[in-house]
C-alpha cells in the first residue's frame, strides 16, 4: 500500500514527528465539467496558521515537499489543476519546490492588506510558472499593492458564507479572473452561486441528495436498484449470477473489461461471466458489479461517481481487522452511502428495496458498529474535518495511506471502463 505519510523534522532544535495528510475536493463548473482539485492537506501548517513566520516556513516547506515530492500530486489531481492555499508568510516555500508551477494554483489570503514583500514573491511565483488565486480579496478596495495582486491572479475565491453578490462577481471578471464560490455545502448554495455569476464551485453539496418535489426514480435508475437488488440477494451463487449479467450485453462487456484489466493482474484471461465468478469467487464479482451499475447513471457528476468509488474503496482498505464477513461489506458500506445523492431519494427508501445484511443497515441508517466507524472515517478524510478524524479510531496515519490508494484505483477504474458512462 502506498502511503500518505511524511515523517520529518524541522531545523528548530526539536523532532516531533507528525503525519501529513493530503485529500482533495473538487472545483467543478456550472455543468459539473471539473476545473481542478482543491488540496487539503492536514499536519503542519495549512491548519495552523499560528506561530513565528520562520516556523510557519518550515511547517509550509515540509507540507509542500510531501505533496509534490514525496507523495506526488499528479497521484492525487491526474493532468488537472492542483489548488492549494498558502499563508502569507510561507510564499517562499513553493519558491524552494524542485518543481516548475504548470498546473499549480497558490492560493493567498486577503483578509489582511497586501504589502510590498507579498508582492515581490506573487511576482516571482508568476515568472516561475504558477498561478494565483486570491482568497475573499476586500470588494471595493483600491489599494494599489491589491491590485497588482489582482492583475497577476487567475482566479478569485469567495466563501459562499459571506456577502458575496453579483455585482463583485461581475467585478472581478472584468478584472479578467475566474470567480469560485467556495465552502458551498448544499444545493441551495449552489445553485445561488450560479445566479449570481460564478464560474467554479467547491464544497460538500455533492455527496448531498437533491430534494426536487414531487419527482420519482427515473427508469433507468429503477433498473439500477433492481440489479443491484438481484445481485445482493444471497441465495444467488456464481450460475444465478452469470443468468443476471448475461442478459445485459453491455454489462457483461463491462465486468469481463474490468475483470481483464491490469487492476486484477490475472495469470490467465477470464473469457466469461461464469468462469470470472468462479474463479474470483462471488464476493469479488458482487462487488465490480455494483461498482458498474452505479458508474454507468446517467445524469449524474463523474466526480459524484468517483466520491461513491473511493469511500468504498477506502472503507475497504481500512477493514483489515474485521472479521472476513465484515471485510467483505467494508466496500458495499462506502458505495452504498451514496446512494441518495446518486438516485435522488432517501436512503432509508432505497434500502428497502434491496436485501443487504444487517451490519451494513446498521452503518448507514443508524451509524452504528464497526462498519459505521470506517466510513465516518472515511467521509472526515475526503472533507478535510481534521478534528473529527483525529478523534477517529481510526488511525490517521492509515487513513492518509488508504486515501491516496482509493483515489488511485477509482481513477484507474474509470479510465479503464470508461465506456461505462454514457456519452
Amino acid at each position: 500500500m502506498a502511503t500518505a505519510t511524511r515523517k520529518f523534522i524541522p531545523d528548530t532544535g526539536q523532532s516531533p514527528v507528525a503525519t501529513v495528510v493530503v485529500t482533495r475536493l473538487p472545483i467543478l463548473d456550472r455543468t459539473h465539467n471539473l476545473l481542478g482539485y482543491e488540496l487539503l492537506v492536514h499536519g503542519t501548517s495549512n491548519d495552523r496558521d499560528e506561530g513565528d513566520a520562520e516556523s510557519m516556513r518550515i511547517r509550509a516547506h515540509a507540507d509542500l515537499m510531501h505533496a509534490f515530492v514525496d507523495l506526488g500530486v499528479e497521484r492525487l489531481v491526474g493532468k488537472a489543476e492542483a489548488f492549494m492555499r498558502l499563508p502569507r508568510a510561507s510564499l517562499g516555500a513553493a519558491l524552494a519546490l524542485p518543481i516548475a508551477g504548470a498546473h499549480m494554483v497558490i492560493g493567498i489570503d486577503c483578509s489582511s492588506p497586501i504589502d510590498y514583500d507579498t508582492l515581490v514573491e506573487l511576482s516571482s511565483l508568476r515568472r516561475k510558472g504558477f498561478r494565483l488565486a486570491l482568497e475573499d480579496p476586500p470588494l471595493g478596495d483600491v489599494d494599489p499593492l491589491l491590485l497588482g495582486a489582482v492583475e497577476m491572479a487567475q482566479y478569485a475565491k469567495f466563501r459562499m458564507s459571506g456577502s458575496l453578490g453579483a455585482a463583485a462577481v461581475q467585478a472581478m471578471r472584468q478584472r479578467g479572473m475566474r470567480v469560485i464560490a467556495t465552502q458551498i455545502d448544499t444545493h441551495e448554495q449552489m445553485q445561488r452561486a450560479v445566479a449570481i455569476g460564478c464560474d467554479g464551485f467547491e464544497g460538500c453539496y455533492l455527496s448531498e441528495p437533491e430534494v426536487v418535489v414531487g419527482s420519482s426514480l427515473r427508469e433507468n435508475k429503477l433498473s439500477v436498484l433492481r440489479l443491484l437488488a438481484a445481485i445482493e440477494d444471497p441465495t444467488k451463487g456464481p450460475v444465478e449470477l452469470d443468468a443476471i449479467i448475461r442478459t445485459d450485453a453491455a454489462l457483461s462487456y463491462k465486468v469481463l473489461r474490468c475483470v481483464n484489466s491490469a487492476s486484477f493482474s490475472l495469470p490467465l484471461k477470464v473469457r466469461s461471466v461464469l468462469h470470472a465468478t468462479v474463479y474470483l469467487g462471488v464476493d469479488r464479482i458482487r462487488s465490480w458489479i455494483r461498482m458498474i451499475a452505479i458508474s454507468g447513471l446517467q445524469q449524474c457528476p463523474t466526480e459524484l461517481l468517483k466520491f461513491a468509488l473511493i469511500r468504498g474503496r477506502m472503507c475497504e482498505l481500512l477493514a483489515t481487522k474485521l472479521s472476513n464477513d465484515q471485510r467483505e461489506m467494508a466496500f458495499t458500506v462506502g458505495l452504498f452511502s451514496l446512494l441518495d445523492a446518486l438516485l435522488n431519494a432517501p436512503l432509508e427508501e432505497l434500502l428497502a428495496r434491496i436485501p443487504v445484511a444487517e451490519d451494513i443497515r446498521e452503518a448507514l441508517l443508524r451509524q452504528r458498529g464497526p462498519l459505521a466507524t470506517l466510513l465516518d472515517a472515511a467521509k472526515s478524510c475526503e472533507r478535510g474535518d481534521w478534528q473529527r478524524l483525529e478523534a477517529s479510531s481510526v488511525p490517521t496515519a492509515q487513513c492518509a495511506g488508504a486515501y491516496v490508494d482509493a483515489v488511485e484505483w477509482a481513477e484507474n477504474v474509470f479510465e479503464v471502463g470508461g465506456d461505462a458512462r454514457p456519452a
